[in-house]
């Protein structure tokens, strides 16, 4: 069992004497955890479907491995058989008026079927989980942007909530530690403790990168937006500013290739 405190933290331990504790002193003011508590986990609200769903794929699997294949009805004797192992191409001999026929269930269960992607639908939809199984993003692998956006909308909207609750308090005690922790290291920083550091979240969603280039190639052609601040939008590389540069002089040296006409006079 561990105590933290702002200035040590307690360890004790439990032998065969007893109890014995040992204390490390903590240099920089501040209990060294961070701690993040949640009270109901995410799919508290629908925990119930969740086990009726899996009751109900269960009790599925039961019934198909009892009835889901054809079951052979035998009205009559069988006086004799010829054929394969167990059921599969065997040819029987019935007594007079003896009748073979096979028995099916007429149909799925459609009422099942309907519960079951309910409650499917449901779970994701309460828990603002986006459907992105390869089953639903099957052949929609060039989706406009506003589609992504609204598909991941509850979701985002959720994480943004996080973010400014538990989850933003949380890293705030972790910058606020860390803060601390360096002052201790490297003496040099220690002014800069009280200056507020917030943490800043981006929330990443799938591009769609053939439409943002052709919106971006129109915006530069049409004299709206400048060629670097393109590149900066796109983002297919770590130093917009750089490779502006390099464009430039790729541009510079394709135009001293170009050979000026030489013009005769007679």
């Amino acid at each position: 069992m561990d105590l933290f405190l702002s200035d040590k933290y307690i360890t004790y331990t439990r032998d065969t004497t007893g109890w014995a504790s040992k204390e490390t002193k903590i240099p920089y003011g501040k209990a060294n955890f961070v701690f993040h508590g949640q009270k109901r986990p995410e799919y508290a609200d629908v925990l119930p479907k969740i086990e009726r769903v899996e009751e109900g794929d269960s009790d599925t699997a039961d019934e198909n491995q009892i009835s889901s294949f054809p079951i052979l009805d035998a009205t009559g004797e069988i006086t004799d058989m010829k054929g394969g192992g167990k059921n599969t191409r065997k040819v029987f001999q019935m007594e007079n008026g003896g009748d073979l026929k096979y028995l099916e269930a007429k149909g799925a269960q459609q009422s099942a079927t309907d519960e079951r992607q309910n409650l499917r639908r449901d779970i994701y939809d309460e828990t603002s989980t986006p459907q992105i199984s390869m089953e639903q993003i099957s052949g929609s692998s060039n989706l406009p942007g506003v589609t992504i956006e609204m598909m991941f909308l509850p979701a985002t909207n959720k994480a943004k909530s996080n973010q400014d609750g538990d989850l933003g308090m949380e890293w705030q005690r972790d910058l606020n530690l860390l803060k601390s922790c360096m002052a201790v290291i490297n003496v040099g920083v220690k002014s800069s403790i009280s200056m507020p550091v917030k943490p800043k979240f981006k929330i990443e969603l799938p591009r769609n990168y053939t439409e943002e280039y052709d919106n971006i190639v129109k915006l530069v052609g049409a004299g709206l937006m400048s060629k670097e601040t393109a590149i900066a939008q796109l983002a297919f590389t770590s130093d917009p500013a750089v490779e502006f540069e390099r464009i430039k002089q790729e541009a510079a040296e394709s135009a001293k290739l170009i050979q000026r006409p030489v013009v005769q006079t007679f």
